[in-house]
């Protein structure tokens, strides 16, 4: 458990210790004051470069982890012991934000050391972690274009699908330096990331605008615990918090250079300026991590270009600053830009349906686009219901108000109108299209800049009424901070991990299955959903790291596996119905798993000596044994059929039977069932609406196992009938199946 404490510290220290040299080298003297807070950013850009070019060139980062790491520390202490130079330090600012810092790392930890207890990887119902993990495993110890990655779904996805580089990579770097797994890396990892973002905002923050101190703990404090931010973190969406940090990084170095190249600048305009490499290099990065995001920054950039060069009469100068840009970007991340210029063609002419499932859902059904008021992080989407029209228009034009006029007090307006005129096509197309998934998107993009411009804004308006100001800002700091909260209380209730007992598949022996698959009991039951799926998968076969191996599917097989085959079992699963399924023997178990032999076959069902003439769905029955296929998923004492046609088997001994009983309802009348034994057709009915027992005659039966299929005449919607928010398409609910 203490690691959990640790390794954030640990991090931070490194990403000093790395970016430090350069942050006092490259930084030119005029913004040294901010020196301190880009330090870490500049060791993030760094690495990621560094390590992704040094693995196309065949080092794989396990080889190239510590000379890199060695290098950049010897910078540090060149630029501080040799050459004397000093971070600039404000005791009472720095301090604040350092506090500021270490408090948003406990906040969004308290479900590891309070609920978990290892370092692990946690999340709100994304399992993009896991993902993150595996490829960060697997690029430590080997090349990034090797074809070893390519049998692998998801990581061949995350290196040569969406060129997703960045994330895995600088996990690896951490991993082999502190001796972790991916799993225990990557969530501690995107903690600090996200803890490191809003002091980068404190320095944009700081270059636009006079900032007192009360202002600057406000902006802390809306963006460390704004419910949206938070949102995305716990969803483990790791390349769009490397993209925050960096697009922060990267319009601070615009400004640095717009105001070291004024209007009167007589320099040459062929030299390629330290501003200029810093740019093309994080933009280049920004590529390699999260290419989505970079038409946020490409679109605002070429506006701010094309506006000077047509009204400024800059055209060679800005040309020339653009190409050398591109030239270097192009040379640092060639393949993924063109993908990333690809993408955003794409993502602009495909029209999606708004019905795509996808890591962001909405938390509430009404109205799930947030307003400009929750934007901001006042007032939580993920958290409370709708507010009432007339609050929620108010708020938003005061918001959108504080926020036009924050513009018109900043410096550099025309660059940060490009900004603006982009954000407001994006939300108006976003919202267009009626997808959450886009609107949220443009939402969690935007949001950084918005916040700026509303402190600004905010704070200018009321400079002279300071008792209104402080009252004010005290209520929407207040009402940040339950939002966010809230949402951290969620995270806390209801998160996934890959919690102790898949960590515990690591000390499975090997022996149980070096010749022999492991079947998974997603086999048996659809309803575990991908999580436990994907983290038994990374544990059982961690060299092997694929999502094709028999632990997960076999597409030849049913929810069934063969008789006799070795199936794993969790004792119980958290959030999902425990599995009852009929083992012929169990051959090794922990505290919090069972492998045992299936017993599938007629021979061994009816060698059992349990009770399988009835199925009473409660916790006790073998109900994964004996349904087959078309149910849905458990619920306590009954269980839905969702097809036209739904499949079982009952056993019978000894002692003779010749009547099924089954008790069930239907939605909605009519409903027809046409019962088949051992595919002969044997009755008719016809099903209310009302709990009734159906008693069918089957013949008279002994020493079989009988293979029951039900033939439904409809399909029903309980949302659609206005019945519940129920959005399956179901048959009939049965209670109880017996023979007698």
């Amino acid at each position: 458990m203490i690691a959990i404490f640790i390794v954030p510290v640990l991090i931070i220290f490194v990403l000093f210790l790395v970016g430090g040299g350069l942050s006092l080298y490259l930084t030119p003297s005029q913004w040294k004051q901010y020196t301190f807070w880009l330090a870490p950013w500049y060791g993030v850009i760094m690495l990621i470069g560094a390590l992704i070019l040094l693995s196309l060139f065949g080092l794989p980062i396990k080889t190239t982890t510590w000379p890199v790491t060695i290098i950049l520390t010897l910078l540090t202490f060149r630029e501080i012991a040799l050459r004397k130079k000093r971070f600039v330090l404000s005791l009472t600012e720095d301090s604040l934000i350092a506090l500021f810092v270490i408090g948003t790392i406990v906040l969004t930890t308290v479900s590891l050391f309070k609920y978990e207890k290892v370092l692990t990887t946690v999340t709100l119902g994304n399992s993009d972690a896991a993902n993150y993990a595996i490829s960060s495993d697997l690029v430590m110890n080997d090349v990034i274009y090797s074809k070893a990655l390519l049998p692998v779904s998801s990581v061949g996805d995350m290196f040569y699908n969406i060129y997703r580089w960045g994330p895995p990579v600088i996990s690896a770097y951490f991993s082999q330096l502190f001796g972790l797994k991916g799993y225990q890396i990557v969530y501690i990892l995107q903690v600090v990331l996200f803890s490191l973002i809003p002091p980068l905002l404190v320095v944009l923050f700081k270059i636009l605008y006079k900032a007192s101190l009360v202002s600057i703990i406000f902006l802390l404090v809306i963006t460390g615990l704004n419910a949206n931010l938070l949102y995305i973190l716990f969803h483990n969406f790791f390349g769009q918090i490397l993209f925050w940090g960096i697009e922060l990084f990267f319009i601070i170095f615009m400004l640095f250079y717009i105001e070291s190249h004024n209007d009167n600048d007589q320099r040459s305009t062929y030299k390629l300026s330290t501003y200029e490499i810093i740019i093309g290099v994080s933009l280049g990065v920004m590529f390699m991590s999260y290419s989505e995001g970079t038409i946020f920054v490409c679109g605002p950039l070429l506006g701010y270009v094309l506006f000077r060069s047509l009204f400024y009469r800059e055209l060679k100068k800005q040309i020339l600053f653009l190409a050398r840009i591109i030239t270097v970007t192009f040379v640092i991340s060639s393949v993924t830009a063109i993908y990333g210029f690809f993408n955003i063609f794409i993502r602009f002419t495909y029209k999606p349906t708004g019905k795509e499932i996808i890591g962001w859902l909405p938390f509430r059904d009404a109205i799930p686009f947030p307003n400009p008021y929750e934007i901001l992080g006042f007032y939580s989407i993920h958290s409370f219901p709708p507010l009432p029209s007339v609050f929620a228009w108010i708020l938003s034009l005061l918001a959108v108000l504080f926020v036009i006029y924050g513009f018109f007090k900043v410096k550099h307006r025309l660059f940060f109108m490009m900004f603006l005129v982009l954000y407001f096509y994006l939300y108006y197309w976003a919202y267009q299209r009626n997808n959450y998934f886009e609107y949220y998107r443009v939402v969690t993009y935007t949001i950084f800049l918005l916040l700026i411009l509303f402190t600004i804004g905010f704070f200018e308006f009321l400079k002279k009424k300071k008792i209104l100001l402080l009252g004010i800002a005290l209520v929407l700091v207040l009402a940040e901070a339950f939002s966010g909260i809230k949402l951290v209380k969620r995270m806390n209730q209801s998160r996934l991990a890959a919690e102790l007992s898949f960590i515990s598949l690591s000390s499975l022996p090997r022996t149980y299955f070096t010749n022999e698959p492991i079947y998974a009991p997603t086999l048996l039951t659809e309803e575990l959903g991908i999580w436990p799926t994907l983290w038994r998968t990374y544990f059982l076969y961690p060299q092997q790291l694929t999502y094709t191996s028999p632990l997960t599917s076999l597409s030849e097989y049913t929810n069934k596996v063969p008789d006799n085959k070795l199936v794993l079992f969790e004792k119980p699963v958290r959030w999902y119905p425990t599995i009852n399924v009929l083992l012929r023997e169990k051959v090794w178990k922990n505290e919090f798993y069972v492998l045992g032999r299936i017993c599938n076959n007629q021979d061994c069902l009816l060698e059992s000596n349990k009770d399988l003439t009835s199925i009473p769905f409660t916790r006790e029955d073998f109900q994964d044994s004996l349904l087959i296929d078309g149910w849905s998923h458990k619920e306590d004492g009954h269980r839905w059929i969702n097809a036209k046609e739904a499949t079982m088997r009952l056993v019978v001994k000894n002692d003779p039977i010749s009547k099924l009983h089954i008790e069930m309802l239907s939605l909605k009348d009519p409903q027809a069932m046409t019962l088949y034994v051992n595919e002969e057709k044997v009755d008719t009915v016809s099903i209310g609406t009302e709990w009734k027992e159906y008693i069918s005659d089957i013949g008279l039966r002994q020493n079989e196992v009988i293979n029951i299929r039900l033939e439904l005449s409809n399909l029903n919607n309980p949302a659609g009938l206005g019945l519940s928010a129920d959005a399956r398409d179901l048959a009939i609910d049965i209670r109880k199946i017996s023979l007698e």
